[in-house]
């Protein structure tokens, strides 16, 4: 496998590394003087890239990455280039694929801060790596034409959240068991769950057993997309039936996504009537949230008592 590194990326963390290491950073500093002897700005330029180059290779940066690749059996097998670029800051890093079989290319965006922090880069490399070596796994049956379903927008942008909440779910639980999971990131990924699938309480002996099961056999592209719609095994989850509040999904009237759902009834008649003035089109089998509840009730004249 090809590794391709970007220079300023290089360049920025072995400066980084000299700030932090003063051992190295009086053998940095010598040999980077030593660059600016050469005259000619390309001969110059020369220098600092081969400078930079030599000691992210000395200090182990390249190495790192080669590891890593090695470490997921399809990636080192199928992917022929991995790039490496710099990533403007830590929320903007990224592990993306490229390509086709015979042509594959994961390119990934890293944070020079979070490449000298090594728990933190560690977690978040083997993680994203996951990811792609189930893409490249042929029992995954990975099918980028196999999209989330749903009547609306919103419906399949919530199907999308719970997708990528439980293949988290299934490569964290992976990575526990092998060692690499930070301690606390396994309860994150149940409360992500719960949040997910509007749980409002967190079913841990079923979450577990979920969570045992990704391990064993990780579940497929195909499973990941049915469970996204109907909830995980042996979790009750009420799905999109209005009488059970919708998880998650936008209220009928203020559009806003919501897991705390009101429960107005047809005889409800003062209520519904001050809803339909403002949404002709509204009926309570749509239902609402909570706050539209509450905003549309305070409308509602109260009941004159006879005598």
């Amino acid at each position: 496998m090809y590794l391709g590194v970007q220079p300023n990326l290089m360049e920025r963390v072995v400066f980084d590394t000299a700030r932090h290491q003063p051992d190295f950073r009086s053998q940095y500093e010598r040999q980077f003087a030593d660059c600016h002897e050469h005259r000619e700005p390309a001969r110059r330029d020369q220098a600092f890239a081969e400078l930079h180059d030599r000691w992210f290779r000395e200090l182990g940066y390249r190495a790192r990455f080669v590891d890593y690749a090695a470490a997921f059996p399809f990636i080192s097998r199928l992917v022929d280039r991995l790039m490496v670029t710099q990533a403007p800051g830590p929320r903007d890093q990224t592990i993306e694929l490229f390509g086709k079989p015979a042509q594959y290319t994961v390119v990934m965006s890293v944070a020079p801060a979070v490449l000298l922090d090594l728990p933190t880069f560690d977690y978040w490399a083997r993680h994203e790596l996951q990811h792609i070596d189930d893409m490249l796994n042929p029992a995954f049956e990975f099918d980028s034409a196999k999209q989330h379903r749903g009547a609306t927008d919103a419906g399949r942008n919530l199907a999308r959240d719970r997708y990528a909440v439980l293949w988290a779910v299934s490569v964290d639980s992976r990575l526990e068991a092998s060692g690499h999971l930070p301690q606390g990131m396994r309860q994150k990924r149940y409360g992500e769950l719960c949040r997910a699938f509007g749980l409002v309480a967190e079913p841990t002996a079923a979450i577990d057993r979920l969570w045992k099961q990704c391990v064993c056999s990780p579940p497929s592209h195909p499973t990941l997309l049915q469970w996204s719609e109907q909830g995980p095994p042996e979790i009750e989850y009420a799905g999109d039936d209005p009488a059970h509040g919708r998880s998650g999904q936008p209220c009928p009237l203020c559009g806003f996504p919501t897991f705390d759902w009101g429960a107005p009834s047809v005889d409800d008649t003062g209520l519904n009537c001050a809803i339909i003035a403002d949404f002709p089109g509204w009926n309570s089998e749509q239902g609402l949230c909570n706050r539209c509840e509450e905003i549309y009730r305070a409308c509602v004249p109260a009941p004159v008592r006879a005598g």
